[in-house]
């Protein structure tokens, strides 16, 4: 399995699977999350350190941005537009 983007791995969530194996009563430790485990919605999957990923992530903020400072305009222009006789 391989990444879209380079990057340093730099924590692993941790899910708890129960181990028919074990004695009963000994508690189930929390082990890395890896391939195939079950995980929820909103549960850390990890945590990656990525020049590329953080200049991704500059670009959509600034688009963002770009769009509400866009969608203002127009809502003003659309109101002197309206506001203009016939």
């Amino acid at each position: 399995m391989s990444s879209r983007f380079a990057g340093e791995v730099v924590e692993l969530g941790k899910v708890t699977v129960s181990d028919s194996d074990r004695p009963t009563g000994e508690l189930d430790l929390p082990r890395p999350v890896s391939f195939g485990d079950f995980v929820k919605k909103g549960q850390l999957l990890t945590v990656i350190w990525s020049k590329e990923l953080g200049k991704k992530n500059s670009e959509l903020i600034e688009s963002w941005a770009q769009l509400h400072t866009d969608e203002t305009k127009l809502k003003r222009l659309e109101e002197l537009l309206s506001k203009e006789p016939a």
